[in-house]
């Protein structure tokens, strides 16, 4: 889909895998798989743990300068720390989750430090986590 059509629907989407049942992986590529990316993890309870690729996974013309590091900071992203945690993240630790912050944060990823526009092209995938147990929401 076209990053324009993404910033139209993502609330929604994210709204019917927070009421769905079951625990969702929503992984969206910015571009080509493998490179830029953001993925959702949304738990059975609602709670959601967002990652954005950082340089740990990163080569070449797909590494993050500084200047856009400095903006996932900006815009209310963790900074990664291995090796817990290698990627940019952000916690929805609740079983109400704001998802209106949530699809800022990712469509911020994508405008600011990917770098976007809003022609170019976002593949999603979503499937189902068999993996149940502690949720952020639940203290881990």
């Amino acid at each position: 889909m076209r990053l324009s059509t993404l910033r139209r629907d993502l609330v929604g989407l994210i709204e019917l895998l927070v009421s769905s049942p079951g625990r969702w992986i929503f992984i969206l590529d910015a571009g080509r798989p493998g490179g830029r990316y953001v993925q959702l993890l949304v738990y059975e309870d609602g709670s959601i743990v967002a990652e954005a690729s950082s340089n740990n996974f990163l080569e070449d013309s797909d590494r993050l300068s500084p200047e856009q590091e400095k903006a996932l900071v900006t815009m209310g992203w963790n900074e990664p720390c291995l090796p817990g945690k290698p990627n940019w993240w952000s916690v929805q630790a609740t079983i109400n989750p704001d998802t209106k912050e949530v699809a800022s944060l990712v469509l911020g990823a994508f405008d600011v430090a990917f770098q976007l526009c809003s022609s170019d092209l976002v593949a999603g995938r979503v499937f189902s986590s068999p993996r149940r147990g502690n949720t952020p929401a639940t203290g881990w």
